[in-house]
């Protein structure tokens, strides 16, 4: 009989390193070509990290610090799982300092690395939207910090905060554009095309 991917056996074989991340104690953002600044993020330095993310990019400050005010820092040590496949996609994770690989785990528990992740990468965009489950796993490469913004914090700042619903929506309207471009010109254009566009 054909195997299946079993998320709970995937999570379990590798639950002792997976990390629930701490308090972030170390620095985690550059400030321009002066290098890094303190132990903790301030928020500015949030909003900085924040900025990098589509989602947020076209954000004014206003809302991007009341967004700030709500993510956590949060560490993870080498070997550390930021989260498993197959379990629910419930935070956006910035990353900000160190490394992340990406890989997705067979039935029979091989293990194939889809990509390996830096600063200003991000994970769980769409999750922070559709709460759908992670299609992946991640695990830290090196000592790493992270900005995590849970779907539940995301959701109770819309509706104590409504006014920072429209630009999140007319930059994700934006995104959504983008997307449908590129999957027309995958349809349409020939790869010459599409590389020439």
């Amino acid at each position: 009989t054909p195997h299946t991917y079993d998320a709970r056996k995937a999570k379990a074989a590798y639950s002792p390193r997976l990390g629930t991340g701490r308090a972030s104690q170390r620095v985690s953002v550059r400030d321009g070509p002066g290098g890094l600044m303190g132990r903790l993020p301030t928020q500015p330095q949030i909003v900085a990290a924040l900025r990098q993310v589509e989602l947020f990019s076209a954000i004014d400050d206003g809302v991007l610090m009341q967004i700030a005010a709500v993510a956590r820092p949060r560490d993870y040590d080498r070997g550390e799982l930021l989260f498993v496949e197959g379990e629910q996609g419930d935070a956006l994770l910035v990353l900000v300092t160190g490394s992340v690989t990406v890989f997705r785990t067979s039935a029979d528990g091989e293990r194939a690395a889809l990509t390996v992740l830096e600063p200003p990468e991000v994970l769980g965009e769409i999750a922070l939207l559709d709460g759908a489950p992670r299609s992946a796993s991640v695990e830290a490469t090196e000592p790493t910090t992270v900005l995590a913004l849970s779907r539940a914090e995301f959701f109770s700042l819309l509706r104590s905060q409504p006014t920072v619903l429209e630009p999140l929506m007319r930059q994700l309207g934006q995104m959504v554009r983008r997307l449908t471009e590129q999957a027309a010109d995958h349809v349409f254009l020939d790869l010459a095309g599409r590389v020439a566009k």
